[in-house]
């Protein structure tokens, strides 16, 4: 008599198991607006952007089903930003897979996406670095030659500005308040960065040395700077860089002192452990590491200027 084998062997149960933990939904890049969570998920199989009551209900697609957006991990930069004061969305979606990123306008409901600007940006790959209000900065590539293009993009008229453009990066990375000063970034390896302003024309240096100025042989260590923000003041950049320490720490650019970095001190840490300052989002450091609370604390609360008015962070609270 045969007997049949009906359980499945043990081998297939634990390949079963973890590829339903692979196949698992992703809900990222979350937008808190009012009382409504904006994120971008693959509830349909691909990832897509959705809507949802803060309290909990039923995601509501924001885009038609064949359009599949690029991974927010990966596109560089940001993917969307929610516009309540516009009564819609800015996303970045590219032709069929292509890569080549371009801003589109979604009503907050959903909808077909409208493209903006087409003229600036079609045929290239654009970065959305950040959005205040109207007022949109970008990161383009040319699909054509090795070089970056700053755009400050209008979306009141939909008026795109060249702020710069450079082989190694030209990437629009702080301003002023009244956005009347815009701070430039080239990279020309990882941490090596040059800070700089263009004025009719002209570059205005303010960390770093230029390339072509670089003397053979000499060493020029890398600074490390990364997530440079302006201040409320409009008087300098708070930044995290590696001058003091190799795991990064706050630091404050005067702009009136070009080539100078003020350590920023942090006070209030209370656990020990070993973590790295990874970046600074509105004026907030966060970090990552390992310690006895699990984890590196960040501050959070007050603006940046008024912090660095006093050189220094006063840790409330801790993330773990």
């Amino acid at each position: 008599m045969q007997v049949k084998q009906l359980a499945p062997s043990l081998g297939g149960l634990r390949a079963e198991r973890i590829e339903s933990l692979l196949a698992a939904r992703l809900f990222v890049e979350p937008q808190l607006v009012d009382d409504t969570l904006y994120f971008v998920s693959n509830l349909s199989g691909r990832l897509s952007l959705y809507a949802m009551d803060a309290d909990g209900g039923v995601p509501t697609p924001l885009l038609p089903p064949r359009i599949a957006l690029q991974n927010p991990e990966l596109i560089g930069g940001h993917l969307f930003h929610v516009a309540p004061e516009l009564g819609g969305i800015l996303v970045l979606l590219d032709h069929d897979g292509d890569e080549n990123y371009e801003p589109f306008f979604v009503p907050l409901a959903g909808g077909f996406p409208e493209p903006i600007a087409p003229g600036a940006f079609h045929g290239r790959r654009a970065h959305l670095i950040e959005m205040e209000d109207a007022t949109a900065y970008f990161a383009v590539e040319s699909r054509e030659e090795s070089l970056f293009y700053a755009f400050r993009l209008d979306l009141n008229d939909e008026t795109v500005e060249e702020l710069g453009r450079s082989t190694y990066g030209a990437f629009p990375v702080a301003w002023t308040p009244d956005h009347a000063r815009v701070v430039l970034a080239d990279e020309y390896l990882l941490g090596d960065t040059l800070l700089y302003e263009l004025a009719d024309g002209e570059r205005t240096v303010l960390y770093g040395t230029p390339i072509e100025e670089r003397e053979e042989g000499r060493k020029y260590p890398p600074s490390g700077i990364r997530w440079p923000r302006g201040t409320d003041s409009g008087k300098g950049l708070l930044l995290v860089a590696s001058v003091f320490d190799d795991a990064g720490t706050p630091a404050y650019l005067d702009f009136s002192r070009p080539g100078e970095l003020e350590p920023v001190a942090v006070e209030g840490i209370v656990h020990e452990g070993v973590g790295e300052l990874d970046r600074l989002q509105q004026g907030v450091p966060r970090g990552r590491g390992t310690g006895a609370g699990g984890g590196l604390p960040v501050a959070e609360g007050e603006k940046a200027d008024a912090l660095v008015h006093e050189r220094g962070f006063r840790v409330e609270t801790l993330v773990v």
